[in-house]
């Protein structure tokens, strides 16, 4: 039987393809349209995603998928980062979507 995981998940995979499971989707405010992805900084040790409700310089554009309620987008920069480290054979990462105070979610490793 298949566990059912209710936990708002990016899955970022080695050639920079991301993907927003259903319960993210689902947890996007109305009208988003792209992410703005920041890398981590002295404050904050953690990359985070904040929802925006146009494409504007500097965000990723969301794609919807044949899946109902999944969105998927580009994110090299994260994939880089993320795969720096981990063995070549390791060709997915997912991440915890957990609240931020700014109104987006912290990435945490799941």
């Amino acid at each position: 039987m298949p566990i059912i995981d209710n936990i708002p998940q990016l899955t970022i995979y080695r050639d920079g393809l991301a993907n927003l499971n259903g319960e993210a989707t689902r947890a996007l405010p109305p009208g988003t349209e792209s992410l703005l992805l920041l890398p981590p900084t002295r404050q904050a040790g953690w990359w985070m995603a904040i929802p925006a409700t146009a494409a504007l310089a500097g965000n990723t554009p969301l794609h919807g998928r044949a899946d109902p309620g999944n969105m998927r987008f580009r994110a090299y920069e994260l994939a880089v980062a993320l795969f720096a480290a981990l063995p070549a054979a390791r060709k997915s990462v997912r991440l915890a979507l957990q609240p931020a105070a700014a109104g987006g979610w912290h990435l945490v490793a799941h």
